[in-house]
């Protein structure tokens, strides 16, 4: 079985380095066509690189799942009584699942039979770089670190989500970070002056704009009160806050307090297919598995 296992790896490996080598005989074509040698390529071919990149780092864990582009949403109450929802949709998602859950009765650990699902990661992708230099690298970086700033926001009206991860990438080079709430901030949420505009409180603070605007910045209104018949059925990976909820708690980065060249400078960056890229898979599942807010799942991933 151990064999079995390791042969599985190996293969996902093979197929990972296979996927890259395509990409960059894709972005060599685009810079030929172009005349130009900064061309990046297109988001869209890291896509099937990466499926293989979550679903190798999860091959024997048993709670974790690959979600590709799950839609998460906020609800926000507005002043003349109806509701706006605002969805993003990340690139990827990593959902825990469980049957069984822990909770505490009477003072007295109890396990009850219970589906129960959780995103605990988001992935934000951007092109590869336009060459391996420090600055071309952060540039990338920081282009999918603002989406995924943007993305962890929607989180923030739900009180159950204390943490997610955000996993932001450019190309092979990626890093990823640890969002966790924080109690110092209580502005409300319940208002909304301009249904046409979206809350800027959960837009990082950069004027850039890539090829997944359109998709992140979906937003659906509606006037009076509220009634379920006009909503659609959310998914139930929607992460929707209470419109009731008197106030909100930002996410933020463990590591906000630094700079962003610190907190996602280049030489922090994992690469793929590297000795490193492989410890920082395996760092990133610890990170997923000691998430605070997880408490009720019960046994490992």
């Amino acid at each position: 079985m151990i064999q079995g296992l390791q042969g599985l790896r190996q293969n996902w490996y093979r197929k990972e380095g296979l996927s890259i080598t395509r990409n960059e005989r894709h972005i060599r074509k685009h810079r030929a066509r172009s005349g130009r040698q900064d061309h990046r390529g297109h988001e869209y071919v890291w896509y099937e690189t990466w499926d293989t990149t979550l679903n190798r780092a999860i091959l024997s864990l048993n709670s974790l799942s690959v979600a590709p582009q799950s839609r998460v949403s906020r609800k926000i109450k507005k002043r003349d009584g109806g509701f706006r929802i605002q969805s993003r949709i990340p690139d990827f998602g990593l959902v825990r699942r469980t049957k069984y859950i822990r909770k505490m009765e009477g003072g007295v650990e109890v396990i009850k039979k219970k589906l129960h699902s959780r995103l605990v990661a988001i992935v934000e992708i951007k092109p590869a770089p336009a060459d391996t230099s420090a600055h071309k690298v952060l540039d990338a970086l920081e282009e999918a670190y603002f989406d995924l700033c943007a993305q962890v926001g929607v989180f923030a009206g739900n009180p159950d989500i204390k943490e997610i991860i955000g996993i932001f990438a450019a190309g092979t080079y990626w890093n990823f970070e640890i969002f966790a709430r924080n109690s110092g901030d209580t502005s409300s949420d319940d208002d909304d002056d301009d249904d046409d505009e979206d809350d800027e409180s959960y837009k990082p603070s950069s004027e850039r704009h890539s090829s997944s605007e359109a998709r992140n910045e979906s937003v659906e209104s509606w006037s009076g009160e509220s009634d379920e018949s006009s909503e659609s059925s959310p998914d139930e990976l929607d992460i929707i806050n209470k419109p009731e909820d008197p106030g909100r708690q930002e996410l933020v980065a463990e590591v906000s307090s630094e700079s962003i060249e610190e907190t996602i400078g280049a030489d922090e960056a994992y690469i793929l297919q590297t000795e490193e890229g492989e410890h920082g898979l395996k760092l990133l599942m610890e990170a997923i598995e000691n998430l605070e807010g997880c408490e009720e799942f019960d046994g490992p991933l």
